[in-house]
């Protein structure tokens, strides 16, 4: 179940109960802001695109201060906390706490820890989603995060608004900053857990597509099939020799078999009419190692907005992003060698909101044939460059 069902279904339980008369009654009662920092608790459920960003704090605040104690709460549907937990170092360790949404057992053992833990504030990046405010009522540390919701103004002591016109790294850091001291520098400096990058592959003779991303609260996110099947044919004719691999989480995986035989349309402007198996596949990686490991060492990567886009971006500057849904101005990965956006006025609609679009308008606005012109003048420059 994503975000915006369960906000739906706990607000309709909202509805004719007692809770505003709580809020008002709590409120009167909240903590103090502290006066010194020395435990945090960061709240990050679902979107790994996002996570990637909150890591990078929670490094740079270790680096800052050495001393700091910093849990998170997270969901185990989430990867990228437990494969970083403890890659930062041995003085950058954080803890990790596994929430179960939909348990109400669960929520209530995870207030008592978070009591029991004691600390001196709790960050909400979780945005929208309501049961994390109704659950936070009950624990006793100063709270801040963003007033997405009427019930997150009542019950925190601390929000601000969320801007979709500034990149999800520094609305973050804007809830972090009037705390913790950090840098808003636009870059990586969080380590790579060396197990996912030391692969002993060479010669670089893949690429990596992409195309389909069930999660992030758009069921619909893909490049549509014709598109798709373009972009692959143009990579064929104009990459001899490499292999091309498709990527993406088991729910895409369906949609992306079919896009290995797609090719209607496509001979009459005198492209590969038939993908031999050999040379495009899905890639059904096991975990989220396996998929960083073929987006690190490949020659580059084309990428729909997803949290493989982000990952890319981590791992391997070539990392070539595609945005109609949703906008590179809140959501373009640090580390990347170009984007392309749709021309459309409907676009993007996906902020912070599950869009109802069945026809991806904007995915099929994105002149793909100019993505192959691009990556040909980068590669020939970093050929020359190499020479």
């Amino acid at each position: 179940m994503n975000n915006k069902k369960i906000n739906d279904l706990f607000l309709r339980i909202l509805n004719g109960s007692p809770v505003n008369f709580l809020l008002r009654l709590l409120k009167s009662a909240k903590k103090p802001r502290p006066s010194k920092i020395g435990k945090v608790l960061f709240i990050k459920m679902e979107g790994i695109g996002d996570s990637i960003y909150l890591l990078e704090i929670i490094h740079r605040l270790f680096t800052s201060y050495p001393s700091l104690k910093i849990d998170v709460l997270s969901t185990g549907g989430n990867p990228l906390f437990p494969l970083f937990k403890d890659s930062l170092g041995e003085s950058h360790k954080f803890g990790l706490k596994i929430l179960k949404p939909l348990n109400p057992l669960s929520y209530i053992k995870t207030v008592k820890d978070i009591n029991k833990e004691n600390y001196d504030i709790i960050f909400d990046f979780t945005g929208m989603p309501v049961n994390i405010p109704l659950m936070l009522l009950f624990a006793k540390s100063y709270k801040a995060g963003f007033d997405m919701l009427d019930l997150r103004k009542k019950s925190y002591n601390y929000v601000i608004g969320i801007d979709k016109n500034i990149h999800i790294f520094d609305n973050y850091l804007n809830l972090v900053k009037p705390f913790l001291s950090i840098s808003g520098e636009k870059k990586f400096t969080i380590y790579v857990p060396k197990a996912t990058v030391e692969t002993g592959r060479g010669g670089r003779n893949f690429i990596n597509l992409v195309l389909s991303s069930s999660g992030g609260g758009n069921m619909n996110r893909r490049l549509p099939p014709d598109n798709s099947a373009l972009l692959i044919n143009l990579l064929v004719k104009n990459f001899p020799g490499y292999k091309i691999n498709l990527l993406g989480g088991p729910t895409d995986y369906a949609y992306l078999e079919q896009l290995c035989g797609l090719h209607d349309g496509l001979s009459s402007r005198g492209l590969t009419t038939d993908i031999a198996t050999d040379i495009v596949s899905v890639k059904r990686t096991k975990n989220i190692r396996e998929a960083m490991e073929l987006l690190k060492n490949s020659l580059f990567n084309v990428c729909i907005d997803s949290g493989l886009m982000h990952i890319s971006s981590l791992v391997n500057q070539n990392t070539y992003c595609l945005f109609g849904y949703s906008s590179p101005v809140n959501s373009l990965p640090f580390n990347n060698i170009g984007y392309y956006a749709a021309d459309i006025a409907c676009a993007p609609c996906s902020f912070y909101k599950t869009s109802e679009c069945k026809t991806l308008e904007c995915m099929k606005k994105i002149d793909v044939t100019k993505i192959i012109e691009v990556v040909r003048q980068n590669l020939t420059q970093a050929t020359a460059a190499n020479a």
